[in-house]
């Protein structure tokens, strides 16, 4: 292998590695953003519920929504955080 091909191996590496971090973090942003209009409406029936049963079965699918995003932020970061170092390798 010469310079050249050495090169152009390292180089197709980066790129990859770099279009695979740009990809999660596209998708954390997609997940984020339903998950955040998901409870702007949830909240807004909570607001606008007057029963007591519809308010508390609202609060809690809130609370479901708001640990799922909590789940999906933290696995998010470490796949992101690695893929980072990945990047930074080659």
């Amino acid at each position: 292998m010469d310079i050249k091909d050495k090169t152009s191996f390292l180089l197709n590496g980066a790129n990859l590695q770099d279009y695979l971090l740009q990809t999660y973090r596209t998708y954390h942003l997609y997940f984020q953003s339903i998950l955040f209009a998901v409870g702007i409406i949830l909240f807004i029936v909570v607001i606008n519920t007057i029963g007591i049963v519809k308010t508390s079965s609202a609060l809690i699918i809130l609370y479901l929504i708001w640990g799922l995003q909590l789940y999906l932020s933290s696995s998010f970061k470490k796949i992101v955080l690695a893929r980072g170092d990945s990047v930074n390798y080659w």
